[in-house]
């Protein structure tokens, strides 16, 4: 047997595996949650290895019933898209190739794909055209990524080149914030050297009950005075609300400085997908007013992970902020229009994943997509707590894809629910502390969910609660 036929088996094989693992989740065969944990001692690594179809063979049978099956209609637990058949058999391809994807010089083909993904993108999410984009490892890169380009933007208008000089020494910079901004945006802060939620050039600003920021949070605050940044939200991870851009962009500019100096960043993960939609594009207006953006395609647009999206307007900021020097490239080949950077020089073929998937879909599907996750949600909304009766509370108005229940207005009932609806399998939800209070979070994000798949959770769901009343009344256990 040839190198070719037994890797090309190999890869079969695999795929084969994948395949029943993928075919068990999309017909409710198996439950949503991992029937079985993966054993916890730790192997010893022997001396001699093993044939490699062992080796998948094992990984499968150890694997497939111990991780979730996420990719199915009836897993809202977290903002978790499940890969589109064709994002995912896309991403075999990308596999087999096995591109360095850093640059059209490593991988002219892949890295062409990408730049035309990006394009599409920021049409898509009605972005600025002449914006630089990338795509990155998910939002979090793209935050960070941002955050970096933002520094030395602010502090080059100050008078200060970190590339040259570092940090030591540097002005300092203001960076203004949302009180429940996600956990990404205060990393992202971290690693630039910006500091976190108590950092010294840190103003936090209160939020409205659902998360969100709007011109009263900044009733009282001065507008920043150059070098500052200002991170604003699009999607709250618990509530799925939005900040107002344009109030907010508008006073954040309108400082001294008169915006010289002073950067928006977005942080758009699952929200910015809005702009994709007609009927919810009112929620990100004038988004594009503002200086960069990040946002995942492994969520909305339901694309393997990992799978991001930063854009700068200022491309000149991306290039300076994140290019590296290699010599030992063609330094004679003029590249009219080279790949931008980010953060991982090596890096796999992301662009054609993203590119078969928006082939795929097109426009119009993209927008079909975002409208049934934010009409789904408002359906389980409406079938658990309009018309059930199991005291359920709905914590926020539905504005996109995320919701908040609590039962009962009690911590033990409402985590006893989210427990029993893992513990059947029937579908997916998780408990959650917001504000105090536990609460179950419920996202819709999933091409595969369908209408029975949102009566059914909702029905599961509403019996888990009537069964931790009962016992909460004295007729079973106490909780």
């Amino acid at each position: 047997m040839t190198e070719a036929t037994e890797h090309g088996q190999l890869l079969q094989f695999a795929a084969d595996l994948a395949n029943s693992h993928v075919s068990a989740a999309l017909d409710g065969s198996r439950s949503i949650g991992p029937p079985k944990c993966l054993e916890e001692d730790v192997p010893v690594l022997q001396e001699d290895g093993i044939n490699p179809r062992e080796v998948i063979s094992q990984l499968h049978s150890q694997l497939s019933p111990a991780v979730h099956a996420s990719i199915s209609g009836r897993y809202f637990s977290f903002v978790t898209g499940g890969s589109f058949p064709v994002a995912s058999a896309a991403d075999v391809l990308v596999t087999g190739y096995d591109q360095n994807s850093w640059s059209e010089k490593t991988a002219p083909a892949t890295a062409r794909l990408e730049q035309i993904a990006v394009l599409w993108l920021k049409s898509l999410l009605t972005l600025p055209q002449g914006a630089e984009g990338v795509l990155c490892g998910g939002c979090t890169v793209g935050n960070t990524i941002a955050l970096a380009c933002a520094r030395d933007s602010v502090l080059n208008l100050a008078g200060w080149d970190v590339a040259s000089d570092g940090l030591q020494g540097s002005p300092p910079v203001s960076l203004y914030v949302g009180e429940e901004a996600h956990s990404s945006v205060f990393k992202a802060a971290r690693i630039v050297g910006l500091g976190g939620r108590s950092g010294k050039f840190t103003t936090v600003l209160p939020c409205k009950a659902d998360g969100s920021l709007d011109g009263s949070s900044i009733q009282d605050v001065p507008p920043p005075s150059a070098p500052a940044i200002l991170v604003l939200q699009a999607g709250h991870v618990n509530t799925g609300s939005f900040d107002d851009f344009q109030a907010l962009i508008t006073w954040a500019k309108s400082g001294k400085t008169k915006g010289t100096g002073v950067w928006v960043h977005v942080d758009g993960a699952f929200g910015l997908w809005a702009g994709a939609s007609e009927a919810k594009r009112h929620l990100v207006k004038s988004v594009q007013l503002a200086d960069s953006w990040a946002t995942d395609l492994h969520k909305v647009l339901n694309v393997p992970y990992d799978n991001g999206l930063v854009v700068v307007r200022d491309g000149t900021c991306l290039y300076d902020s994140m290019s590296a020097a290699a010599p030992y490239l063609d330094a004679q080949t003029v590249i009219a229009r080279p790949l931008a950077p980010e953060l991982q020089n090596s890096r796999r073929a992301r662009g054609v994943v993203a590119y078969a998937t928006l082939r795929s879909l097109g426009r119009n599907g993209v927008e079909h997509m975002v409208d049934r996750f934010c009409n789904f949600c408002c359906l389980l909304i409406d079938l658990i707590v309009v018309h059930g009766n199991e005291q359920a509370e709905l914590l926020n108005p539905v504005c996109f894809n995320q919701a908040l229940i609590r039962f009962a207005d009690s911590d033990d009932i409402t985590q006893h629910v989210a427990e029993e609806v893992q513990k059947n399998g029937h579908c997916w939800v998780s408990p959650a502390l917001y504000k105090s209070k536990v609460v179950i979070r419920l996202s819709v994000c999933c091409w595969k969910t369908t209408e029975t798949d949102i009566k059914e959770a909702a029905r599961e769901i509403l019996e888990c609660a009537c069964k931790a009343r009962k016992l909460s009344l004295g007729e079973g256990r106490t909780l």
